[in-house]
């Protein structure tokens, strides 16, 4: 199953959640790539073709862009926070029932300050992996996928 297998059990009761964050990472990227399509519409229309009237138009159409993906961005930022928290309470009552059944040799064994280290920093790095790495890794995937579409629909000689 992987290194990481063990982690897609507590992954999979959120879905749907990642499924929200991969379509608004979808988005988000549709979004980052429409500012350089419409600033290379605005130099074809506007400074070379002398359209001055779509001045408005372009900065309106630049601004909105701007701000709708700031907003997608918030949203799947939440989302992705939704799911990491979900990760890690699950995790952590898993933890606990785990330390419940040990029996007392092992505490007297181990410290409580190094058990209790290890867990809130072990507990911190999984939540950033499923917070930032997870959705940054289907980001990057989505910036290529867009990317090269974009590129194909606008020269394919240029693409290969």
């Amino acid at each position: 199953m992987g290194p990481l297998g063990w982690l897609w059990g507590f992954l999979k009761k959120y879905k749907g959640t990642a499924l929200i964050v991969i379509l608004l990472s979808l988005i988000q990227v549709v979004f980052v790539f429409t500012q350089p399509l419409l600033l290379g519409s605005f130099v074809d229309n506007v400074i070379k073709g002398s359209a001055f009237d779509l001045l408005w138009f372009y900065a309106s159409a630049l601004i909105g862009a701007l701000v709708l993906k700031e907003i997608v961005t918030y949203f799947k930022q939440l989302a992705c926070e939704r799911m990491s928290q979900g990760v890690i309470i699950n995790l952590r009552k898993k933890l606990f029932a785990k330390l419940s059944e040990l029996d007392a040799g092992f505490f007297d064994h181990n410290s409580t300050g190094d058990i209790l280290a290890r867990l809130t920093v072990d507990m911190d790095a999984i939540r950033l992996f499923t917070n930032s790495s997870i959705p940054n890794l289907l980001l990057q995937v989505c910036y290529v996928v867009v990317g090269f579409t974009i590129m194909f629909s606008v020269s394919v000689k240029l693409t290969l």
